[in-house]
């Protein structure tokens, strides 16, 4: 049988794959080439009948009060996870009740967190009974490893006490993750490095889901940001930028070498906010504002002249109202305006400024007549426009390359005389290195195997 996405070769109709006493690849035969193969290009892919029987026998198994991680689970780890959790169960050494989700992002990235707290260099095999929020398996073994120890080649990544180990292919470690926001940019990082310099085959990967899985067989591609190149003989940082595309993900590190004795280490994996900091860019941070109140120090923000915050819908104003929180600033007359100078910029990287804008409707005579509102970019006039005075629009800038680690932003009013106030609201900048952007998959459906 040939199947998209599959390794072709791989008989799936074998019946013996699918005997109850037979648990996917982590016992038996991912063991050989073979399966090997198969299991890279395709970890997602598991069979309905075996992956229930295998929950069934770890529910069977594990102690009261055991926390399953929910479907939504990293399809490589979903695929071994019962199988793991059934040998450690077993063994009476895994408290499931670790996997929490915590702040940061990703929890125990520095894999400090754990029970092994003797003075013994490295701990061998089963480190889920040992790192918190972490299961780990698959076809070889897991160390944790107090840095710098001699038997693991002596290095140290600089971040805590240990870094983890994974010796061998097909080796893996995998988290859950939420509190991601739909449609922003993140940065994974991670501090990885292979045990000596004669391995130049080691291959690390980082597997990442964010799309929710709705069937056995319906699960997002696993997207590899890191592969290739073979991780340097000492602790170095890669990263990768990813726009999430749900609130929950999750995350494996997976030994991806050829067969041998290829071990990979990796410490500080962390997920941070990949967009440029702009400070109260929607102008709800400031309380005591009522229904509106001018104000000269406006959270993020400096400035000239008139500047109010103003309630969306406020009569007095126009009630406009511009679909971002409750409030917008007014930039009342000519020549006043606010400005922010944001952080976070990379120079080799692609951004797109947004922002809503609008004009004050006709509430005071002849007011809105020649209201102009301009926008500048580190100084420079980057357009003036006539804002509309019925409804906010939306302004789009980009994609830009800055010049600087930092950009200043700036709103005038632009008018030639008079109390033509515009009003704005709800700046953003998304973007980053485009070098290291990389677009999730959309979910994929997988035939079910009769």
């Amino acid at each position: 049988m040939q199947t998209k996405g599959i390794t072709p070769g791989f008989n799936y109709d074998d019946p013996n794959i699918y005997e109850e006493t037979e648990l996917w690849c982590s016992v038996g035969f991912l063991r050989s080439k073979t399966c090997f193969e198969a299991f890279i290009p395709a970890p997602h892919f598991v069979h309905e009948r075996l992956r229930r029987v295998s929950a069934r026998r770890a529910e069977r198994n594990a102690p009261p009060g055991t926390y399953f991680p929910a479907e939504t689970a990293s399809a490589l780890v979903s695929l071994l996870l019962h199988d793991s959790l059934l040998s450690i169960a077993n063994a009476n050494q895994f408290n499931y009740s670790t996997f929490v989700d915590e702040d940061p992002i990703v929890f125990n990235g520095y894999f400090e967190d754990h029970a092994y707290t003797n003075t013994t260099s490295w701990r061998v095999r089963e480190a889920s009974a040992v790192v918190s929020g972490w299961v780990c398996g698959g076809n070889n073994t897991v160390v944790l490893v107090r840095q710098p120890d001699p038997t693991w080649g002596s290095l140290n990544s600089g971040d805590g006490s240990f870094h983890l180990a994974m010796q061998g292919p097909a080796t893996f470690c995998g988290t859950s993750l939420t509190g991601l926001t739909v449609g922003m940019t993140y940065w994974l990082s991670a501090k990885i490095a292979r045990r000596a310099v004669d391995q130049d085959g080691a291959i690390l990967q980082l597997l990442l889901n964010t799309s929710a899985v709705t069937s056995y067989f319906d699960y997002a591609n696993m997207t590899v940001l890191y592969s290739g190149s073979p991780p340097s003989a000492d602790f170095e940082t890669q990263m990768i930028g990813f726009t999430a595309t749900s609130t929950d993900a999750s995350l494996t590190v997976l030994n991806a070498s050829p067969f041998g004795d290829y071990t990979v280490f990796v410490d500080k994996i962390i997920i941070t906010d990949g967009n440029p900091k702009v400070l109260n860019g929607d102008f709800e941070e400031d309380t005591g504002v009522g229904k509106w109140k001018y104000m000269q120090d406006i959270t993020g923000w400096s400035g000239f002249g008139s500047r109010a915050l103003v309630s969306s819908e406020y009569p007095d104003w126009g009630g406009l109202n511009s679909g971002s929180g409750k409030y917008y600033v007014a930039i009342q007359d000519s020549d006043d305006y606010v400005e922010q100078t944001v952080e976070g910029f990379s120079t080799n990287g692609e951004y797109t400024a947004t922002f809503l804008y609008a004009a004050r409707p006709l509430v005071c005579g002849t007011c809105i007549v020649g209201a102009e509102l301009g926008f500048y970019v580190d100084g420079v006039l980057i357009e003036k426009m006539i804002p509309n005075y019925t409804a906010f629009e939306l302004y789009t800038y980009g994609p830009f390359v800055p010049t600087s680690s930092e950009v200043t932003f700036k709103f005038m009013n632009t008018a030639t005389s008079g109390d033509k106030a515009v009003f704005v609201d709800n700046l953003r900048v998304p973007g980053g290195p485009k070098d290291l952007l990389v677009t999730l998959q959309h979910p994929i459906i997988l035939p079910q195997i009769r």
